[in-house]
């Protein structure tokens, strides 16, 4: 499986508080009303200084799919608060 990168907005991309939880969202459920697939696009990472930047794909690359965000924040935290809280299925 792919790493999983959610950008909530370009101006506040430091915000990780809830990747972990959304990242299996987005894995089990597919993108869903909560999310936007940007597909044809490729994240790069530079060493020094450490930067990130979506760009297109070249011909004949391999590409990311960038994830933006549909929902409010509000139905985001109570989509991970009612998940989190269920007990397990045995």
């Amino acid at each position: 499986m792919g790493r999983i990168r959610i950008v909530f907005s370009e101006k506040n991309q430091q915000n990780r508080s809830s990747w972990d939880q959304l990242a299996v969202l987005y894995a089990v459920r597919g993108p869903g009303e909560l999310f936007e697939e940007v597909k044809e696009r490729r994240l790069e990472v530079t060493a020094e200084p450490v930067l990130y930047q979506w760009r297109e794909v070249r011909p004949g690359e391999a590409g990311h799919v960038l994830l933006k965000q549909k929902a409010s924040d509000e139905i985001f935290k109570q989509v991970v608060e009612d998940l989190m809280v269920q007990a397990p299925k045995k």
